[in-house]
């Protein structure tokens, strides 16, 4: 597993759901590297849009009901299986 599986796996445990704000509402450090990021819903689907502070690498994932994470890390794209909390990542009803 590279990198940024386990950076994603680290954002799925660390996401709670809240209202979107101007700056992302949420960030984390992992082996070094600060990430933020907000979570919002498209088309019944929880997607994770953000980036790394310090390079501003940006990041968009999307997580669907099946448990598969999908996107793009910058200009790569990325697939994989969410880790099994990832569940709790759905944003809150209105």
């Amino acid at each position: 597993m590279n990198k940024f599986a386990f950076t994603a796996a680290a954002l799925a445990f660390a996401a709670v759901a809240a209202p979107a704000v101007a700056a992302p509402a949420y960030s984390f450090e992992r082996n070094g590297i600060r990430y933020a990021y907000d979570l919002v819903e498209e088309n019944g689907a929880t997607v994770i849009v953000g980036s790394e502070i310090e390079s501003g690498k940006a990041f968009r994932l999307r997580l669907n009901d099946q448990g598969k994470v999908q996107g793009r890390y910058g200009n790569e794209f990325v697939s994989f299986a969410a880790p099994e909390a990832a569940g709790s990542l759905k944003l809150a009803s209105k």
